[in-house]
């Protein structure tokens, strides 16, 4: 069992989709050779690896694919619309992911309990 707070998860899928938004915008503004500044390349990036932390931690496969296929496109000279494309199909991933995982809920007295379970543990 994974025990999570599922806040964490989507403020970075959130995240994840504002960047796919803004570099939809950017592409479609730019002219076909623009390349994001090493600035706005850095905040992408620093995003896709908070989204591929939270999605590993759940185990989501399609989505696991589909990180190492940006990776590859990040290692070489790429298009906004290409980086646009694999943002999109990525998030479609983690959408596809997410519909067959299973999240219970506790109360949140209930899951403080469970979260403090280890530590009370680990004295006896």
């Amino acid at each position: 069992m994974i025990d999570f707070v599922l806040g964490a998860f989507v403020i970075t899928f959130d995240k994840l989709r504002d960047n796919a938004g803004w570099v939809v915008v950017k592409a479609a503004s730019s002219e076909p050779a623009a390349q994001l500044t090493a600035k706005q390349a850095d905040a992408v990036i620093s995003v896709i690896q908070a989204s591929q932390r939270a999605c590993n931690a759940l185990s989501l496969s399609r989505a696991d694919e589909r990180f190492s296929r940006l990776w590859i496109l990040l290692g070489a000279p790429y298009s906004l619309t290409d980086l646009a494309l694999e943002l999109r199909t990525l998030i479609e991933a983690i959408e596809d992911d997410i519909k067959y995982e299973c999240f219970y809920h506790y109360p949140q007295e209930k899951g403080q309990l469970l979260a403090r379970v280890p530590g009370d543990w680990a004295r006896a």
